[in-house]
């Protein structure tokens, strides 16, 4: 699939939130889904000018998911793939996008029909996919939004404002046939997928821009 396709496709993804491989899919895949795994209470900060609202402060931020995935009778889930756009597929390079992959012991040997895993992983700011404006660009949203009401713009960059923003993930579950499975015979070829995705919300700090005195 060519990245303008799943470009041109982001409007219906995003508001189904499932993607299937193909018209099959269905046939092979009972269940996909991600959702978010407790309360992410560590927000993201954004730094701040005389000016306005500048840069991301963190490098990294860590995402608490849980993945599901449940193949159908006489198929076996054998690969799954996690990443922070739309259109991930585990047989085909991200680039320099954020995708991680599971395979092997990681999503049952080719022997699980059920796949369920509550998951952890750091991201790297700049990898990260966002669902609607980014977090400089909110904070700087909501610095208009105040002066407009009224603020100057100094007092509203003195203090620390909380927000919201939020990140794009999809998951994709591949299942293949029962014997292909646990034979470590499956490919692109003779396998089936289906793609959930979420729209996980994150904390945002919109830093005071004033001097801290020593």
């Amino acid at each position: 699939m060519t990245r303008s396709i799943i470009i041109a496709a982001a409007s219906f993804a995003l508001a189904s939130g499932v993607f299937a491989s193909s018209a099959s899919a269905a046939d092979w895949i009972d269940k996909v889904d991600v959702t978010r795994a407790g309360i992410d209470v560590i927000p993201i900060e954004v730094t701040a000018g005389d000016s306005g609202y500048k840069a991301l402060k963190p490098t990294s931020h860590k995402f608490s998911l849980h993945l599901y995935a449940k193949a159908k009778t006489g198929k076996r889930i054998v690969a799954g793939a996690l990443g922070t756009f739309n259109g991930v597929e585990f047989f085909e390079s991200p680039g320099n996008l954020w995708q991680q992959s599971f395979t092997g012991r990681d999503i049952g040997g080719g022997e699980a029909k059920t796949f369920s895993r509550d998951h952890s992983v750091s991201i790297p700011v700049v990898k990260l996919g966002w669902q609607g404006k980014d977090p400089v660009a909110i904070c700087n949203a909501f610095l208009q939004q105040k002066v407009a009401g009224g603020m100057k713009k100094s007092d509203v960059l003195a203090k620390n404002w909380s927000v919201q923003a939020h990140v794009f993930f999809q998951f994709q579950a591949v299942a293949a046939r029962t014997g292909k499975a646990k034979n470590d015979k499956w490919s692109l070829a003779n396998t089936e997928s289906e793609r959930k995705s979420l729209s996980y919300p994150v904390s945002v700090t919109c830093l005071s821009s004033a001097k801290i005195e020593m």
